[in-house]
């Protein structure tokens, strides 16, 4: 439920609450800032309004949480942070935004978050150990897939013993969507076409991990979710960023370029029954080239061609269905579905419509 923040916070908090809300897109997956648990810093006195809230982060399959602290009696003044993870001890020499801060700035909140959240991953990293074999594969990892330390996001949960925990790495990997057709990803990606792969180890020093691939909505559309890539769940290199983070992302590429190319194969299909049966063609699917209709006369008996062309074309052939449209059985027109007619997914889309003639 949506709340009403100029009935709830002090008119200085407002214009940094909702630029979070507006403009807070955070982290590897781009993840909402969302607000919770709004105070007032002075209980008493009906007047007043609340001046500081939680801050819910997305990190690295994690939640964050930060406190900040406004003062309605001092407006012009930073606010102070209170962080969920105490160990955690950010430079305030390296904070630009809240060493400069500008209470007239709306965006100031958000760019002095933005800047902990930096500072927090050398932090998050410094955790995993520089000595330490993921630690040394994260580093690998940045060159070899060309990645910039923003892509990449680790958190460990400490343990009693003060020894690292359980790790989170999430890497945006870096593939190239644009070439995906617009159609396909159409009404279905409301932000930045992404693909992240979130990877659990037990421990630091552990080489067992268990892996998760997530897509953005207009993406998983167009490659059919993201179970259809099959990720393996085990590799032989024993868990090595260095080498199951490419193994993904080349079986995405891999599949972007499938899906590309079948897309392809569908115009040419189409075109091929336009160019060579175009007084025929009662209609068919101008955006994605999946379905075609045609009117064909046949000793004076006039018959419907139905053609569906599937997700997997050209490796699976279309649909063809013949319907009367005289007939009708139960109430339904008659209609037969031939599958013996000649196919090869290596023909090009003129001579497959003209293997079907």
């Amino acid at each position: 439920m949506e709340i009403d923040i100029f009935q709830i916070y002090a008119p200085s908090v407002v214009p940094f609450v909702e630029t979070l809300l507006r403009d807070g897109r955070v982290g590897v997956c781009a993840g909402v800032i969302r607000i919770v648990d709004h105070k007032k810093g002075c209980p008493e006195g009906e007047d007043r309004k609340c001046d500081r809230f939680k801050i819910v982060l997305p990190y690295a399959g994690q939640s964050v949480i930060w406190e900040i602290l406004f003062n309605a009696v001092t407006p012009e003044a930073p606010p102070d942070f209170i962080f969920d993870d105490f160990d955690f001890f950010p430079d305030t020499d390296k904070l630009e935004s809240l060493g400069s801060w500008n209470a007239l700035d709306a965006a100031a909140l958000l760019h002095v978050v933005q800047e902990l959240l930096a500072q927090y991953q050398e932090h998050q990293l410094s955790r995993v150990g520089r000595e330490s074999r993921l630690y040394t594969e994260y580093e690998s990892l940045l060159d070899l897939l060309t990645l910039t330390p923003d892509m990449i996001e680790m958190h460990v949960v400490p343990r009693a013993s003060g020894k690292g925990g359980e790790v989170n790495v999430l890497v945006k990997l870096p593939i190239d969507f644009s070439r995906l057709p617009p159609t396909l990803t159409l009404d279905k990606s409301p932000g930045e076409d992404s693909a992240v792969l979130l990877l659990t180890y037990p421990s630091p020093s552990a080489t067992r991990m268990t892996p998760q691939l997530y897509l953005s909505p207009g993406v998983e559309q167009a490659l059919g979710g993201a179970q259809s890539l099959r990720i393996p769940t085990t590799v032989s290199s024993g868990g090595h960023l260095t080498q199951y983070v490419p193994l993904v992302s080349k079986l995405l590429t891999n599949k972007v370029e499938q899906v590309v190319q079948g897309f392809e194969k569908k115009k040419e299909y189409m075109a091929a029954f336009l160019s060579q049966l175009g007084n025929s063609v009662l209609e068919y699917d101008t955006i994605n080239f999946s379905q075609l209709t045609l009117l064909f006369e046949w000793n004076d008996f006039s018959f419907l061609l139905h053609v569906r062309v599937p997700e997997a074309f050209p490796n699976s052939k279309p649909k063809l269905v013949l319907q009367s449209i005289y007939h009708a059985v139960d109430g339904k027109p008659y209609h037969s579905s031939p599958d013996n007619y000649p196919y090869s997914p290596r023909w090009s889309g003129a001579e497959m419509v003209e293997r079907t003639r």
